[in-house]
């Protein structure tokens, strides 16, 4: 795969140890071919998931559902699907139970705070190299993590299968105290709605209760966090709220199936520098059952504590992908890279190496 060994072979030729991970939303339990087929789409680009994948909400979590993911990536795949509403809503309590376990076990060792009482499980942190990534339940009611008590923290007449997400008082509070303990450089934050929804979901959102939704966004904020994935919409957006330097930018999925609203389908794959420069995030979406996917959106993060010289240096070693065309060979892609001319010769060392075991 030339996208792959790009990459591999960027890495190398910058003395840069990258390392990656995967991300989708919303690919329901309605279209498991569909989402078999996204993720061997991701599978031809990439070779593999990465060090773990990341679904934020909506998957409806079954042993079915990671045998999907099994298929296409093997036994030993490390998945975190964050719980959405069709979590809530649509699954039984055996169901939410295997669920439960599965995130306990992808957390694993590297497990860093469980969360608030009734919500241990489902809403939660971990260490991974130099990130700290964390996982909320938003529908969380201050005492069960499905919402067993009809959201009652919420107006009197909503009922559990109309139960927008919010940050309640138990979550905000608990996030609050994990982002201050973190020390990790680059930060991730999953949840399934989104702050600021674009297309649908756009009164029902986070924003449906704005106060907590307001003082949510100014924690990540003030954290420096990097990135809050999110899902929901089945629609892709990226938005930068605010005037903070640096960004925290949302990042809706969209959706990793094809049909709904007539989106495409679509993944994400970040790359990040273990010398803690930067977050290379890139959007691969097909329009079709039938269309290749192509990259459709590009996000790069530099390190805000990098002097002017040290940031030219970081954007030297990040591997910029272009779009490409996909007509010859639907297992291609092609790409450039910005590299410094005093490493052009090693990396041409590097490519006739390569020959003898690619």
């Amino acid at each position: 795969m030339i996208y792959k060994l790009t990459i591999f072979l960027f890495c190398l030729a910058t003395f840069a140890n990258c390392w990656r991970f995967t991300f989708d939303a919303d690919p329901r339990d309605t279209h498991p071919e569909e989402y078999e087929q996204t993720w061997q789409a991701a599978k031809k680009l990439f070779g593999d998931e990465g060090e773990f994948l990341i679904t934020a909400g909506d998957a409806e979590i079954t042993e079915d559902r990671l045998g999907d993911l099994q298929n296409v990536f093997g036994d030993d795949i490390r998945w975190f699907p964050v719980w959405g509403n069709h979590e809530v809503e649509d699954m039984n309590e055996e169901q939410l139970e295997y669920s439960r376990e599965l995130l306990k076990k992808s957390a694993g060792d590297e497990l860093v705070n469980k969360g608030p009482a009734g919500s241990e499980r489902t809403t939660f942190s971990w260490d991974h190299k130099n990130v700290h990534f964390v996982a909320l339940n938003q529908y969380f009611d201050g005492e069960s993590d499905s919402g067993d008590n009809t959201c009652t923290y919420k107006e009197d007449n909503v009922t559990k299968d109309d139960c927008p997400g919010n940050m309640i008082d138990p979550i905000y509070e608990w996030l609050k105290d994990d982002l201050e303990d973190n020390d990790k450089p680059f930060i991730f934050v999953i949840g399934h709605e989104p702050a600021f929804p674009v297309f649908r979901h756009l009164e029902d959102s986070l924003n449906r209760y704005a106060d907590n939704r307001n003082r949510f966004w100014a924690l990540l904020v003030e954290h420096k966090v990097n990135f809050y994935i999110c899902g929901h919409t089945h629609y892709y957006s990226r938005v930068v709220y605010g005037l903070s330097n640096p960004p925290v930018y949302q990042i809706d999925a969209g959706e990793s199936k094809w049909g709904d609203y007539g989106q495409p389908s679509l993944f994400g794959n970040v790359e990040i520098l273990d010398d803690d420069c930067g977050i290379h995030l890139t959007m691969w979406a097909s329009a079709t059952e039938d269309d290749p996917f192509t990259l459709s959106d590009t996000v790069e993060y530099f390190n805000s504590h990098l002097s002017e010289t040290e940031l030219d240096e970081c954007k030297k070693k990040f591997y910029v992908p272009s779009d490409h065309n996909d007509d010859d060979n639907d297992d291609t892609v092609s790409s450039s890279g910005v590299f410094n001319s005093s490493k052009i010769l090693l990396l041409a060392a590097i490519l006739l190496v390569s020959l003898f075991f690619f």
